[in-house]
């Protein structure tokens, strides 16, 4: 359901169980299928007590020197 404003990119994020800080996923494009091999570093994190984020941010992600912006959806992980 998003939908590109030409102002905004939105940009996911791995929010680690243990509180540690968020990972950046990459920069998610509306109406865009993206596929990413995910280093073992972050799929050790995908574990039940992780989530998942999606922030709004400028065109082409947050700014190295900027807080991530508001979260627009949010998912977490569970074991099944």
């Amino acid at each position: 359901g998003l939908t590109a404003d030409g102002v905004h990119d939105h940009e996911l994020w791995l929010v680690p169980a243990d509180g540690a800080a968020l990972v950046s996923l990459g920069v998610v494009k509306p109406g865009e299928v993206r596929s990413m091999a995910v280093p073992a570093s972050v799929s050790r994190q995908l574990d039940a007590g992780a989530g998942l984020v999606l922030t709004r941010e400028p065109i082409g992600g947050k700014p190295a020197d900027a807080e991530a912006g508001p979260v627009v959806a949010q998912g977490a992980f569970n074991r099944v």
